[in-house]
């Protein structure tokens, strides 16, 4: 019968479909992953002609997405108005649902119209009122369907504390987790063969923010005997947690395996090293070796080490240069320090012009930071005393505020008021960022000014003992 049999446009759907799912690296190993992605695309394009029904199509046109996120949502948005009892395209359009700021940057942008468009028609079809999703988190809603749907589906217990950590709702980030670790322990008692090392990574995730360092650690490694060693991005796991465990040489054996494919990871080896291991020669290699990815730890090595001239050209070379005012801030006081108080003068406005103030909880360095250090480098007192008062009526309760007043105190050499600021912080509950991250430790070196004084010894001692090694010796002093 051929074209006229009524199978026919559903095998040829099928043909295509399958076609598309051999497009993998293994199959075609002197292709680009350029090609690959696209004629992937392509192929599953071809089903949908054919049939224009099948969810799995979308879903993984959605996953071969060669655009923004916009057209990921997009598609994972058809594949689920067709399949809308499909548990795990709601967990994908959960997880890559926009945050309400990345929402707002997507409606000012040229997808505007589309992504206002993708996301009315998701809260009508979730019931929600017309433009609860510049408010309500749709996100939320599709994750918590996927668990109604499929309450054995772990991701979506994962990606629900990750929203909720977006949120700064981090009790209920917690109870996810918390959740998730319950789920997947109970999975590995009944039925330890089906346990994934996609699940091992976000159980040991769960573990890490859980600040279960060991138990994560365990998983991890289970996850890579899973995987045979054929998930790479294991290591960049084990790399954060074995920096926390302060096993800082395994740290760096995860991250050279993992630096094979992503040059990011020199620039944590590089971090190791200078601070923790306090050997700056191998952290000169490790950097110079991440000169094409340029991040705020490679810049504050730089100027740390008095090289200001590198520290200023490389925060200029940094891709996120414009967008991060931490960058912006260093380069400005590198340019201060050289002599060159205009180019200062230009980057510090810079930073006033550009940066978000958000009177949130902020566990990352707040962009008010740098404000209130630009107000007090180009001496804009009134400025300065209106945004420390704003600052201290909405956020005097945050633990967070108190440390970045530390910082601030700190780099203002009121060494006193910097003291007295991150007792208060920990009066109030502050708990350092992951060690990896520097910025927000007991290691950030805005904290410099006050490293060695005994005040701060003391508090680190009484505190937080263990990292009093690393936390009271200023890397790069000679």
């Amino acid at each position: 019968m051929g074209e006229k049999h009524y199978v026919w446009r559903d095998l040829k759907a099928k043909e295509f479909y399958f076609r598309a799912m051999t497009i993998r690296e293994e199959n075609y190993p002197d292709s680009s992953a350029d090609w690959r992605l696209g004629e992937k695309r392509r192929l599953l394009e071809k089903s949908l002609e054919w049939d224009s029904t099948s969810a799995v199509a979308y879903y993984q046109l959605g996953k071969a997405a060669l655009g923004t996120v916009v057209t990921t949502i997009d598609m994972y948005s058809k594949a689920a108005d067709i399949s809308p009892n499909w548990a795990l395209i709601h967990a994908e359009l959960g997880r890559f649902l926009p945050s309400e700021k990345d929402t707002a940057s997507l409606l000012r942008g040229p997808w505007a119209s589309k992504t206002r468009e993708l996301l009315y028609h998701l809260a009508n079809k979730s019931h929600f009122k017309e433009d609860s999703f510049i408010v309500s988190p749709l996100n939320i809603y599709h994750l918590k369907k996927a668990i109604e749907l499929d309450s054995n589906f772990l991701p979506s217990y994962s990606y629900l504390a990750e929203k909720y950590d977006d949120l700064g709702k981090k009790d209920s980030a917690v109870f996810w987790r918390q959740l998730y670790v319950t789920k997947f322990l109970k999975k590995m008692t009944n039925d330890t063969n089906s346990v994934t090392s996609f699940e091992c990574i976000q159980m040991g995730s769960a573990l890490w923010h859980l600040r279960d360092f060991e138990r994560a650690k365990s998983v991890l490694m289970l996850g890579e005997k899973i995987s045979k060693g054929n998930i790479e991005h294991i290591n960049e796991y084990l790399a954060v947690v074995y920096t926390d465990l302060m096993e800082f040489e395994n740290a760096i054996r995860a991250c050279e395996k993992t630096a094979v494919y992503n040059e990011f990871s020199y620039n944590n080896i590089g971090s190791i090293y200078f601070h923790f291991l306090n050997d700056e020669t191998a952290a000169l290699e490790a950097f110079a070796k991440a000169e094409n990815d340029v991040q705020l730890i490679q810049i504050q090595f730089y100027y740390s080490t008095g090289n200001l001239a590198k520290a200023l050209s490389q925060a200029k070379k940094s891709r996120i240069f414009i967008d991060f005012m931490g960058i912006r801030f260093y380069a400005a006081e590198a340019a201060q320090q050289m002599g060159m108080i205009d180019s200062a003068n230009y980057f510090y406005q810079r930073i006033i012009k550009n940066a978000e103030i958000e009177f949130v909880h902020n566990q990352f360095t707040p962009d008010y930071l740098f404000v209130a250090l630009a107000y007090s480098r180009t001496a804009e007192d009134e400025e300065l005393r209106l945004l420390l008062e704003s600052l201290k009526a909405n956020l005097n309760e945050d633990p967070w505020l108190h440390f970045y007043l530390a910082c601030f105190y700190a780099q203002t050499q009121q060494k006193d008021s910097a003291i007295s600021s991150l007792q208060k912080a920990i009066e109030l509950g502050w708990q350092p960022n992951p060690l990896s991250w520097i910025s927000g430790t007991l290691c950030d070196p805005l904290l410099d000014p006050i490293r060695e004084t005994d005040a701060y010894k003391a508090l680190v001692r009484q505190h937080f003992p263990k990292y009093y090694d690393i936390a009271t010796r200023v890397p790069g002093k000679h």
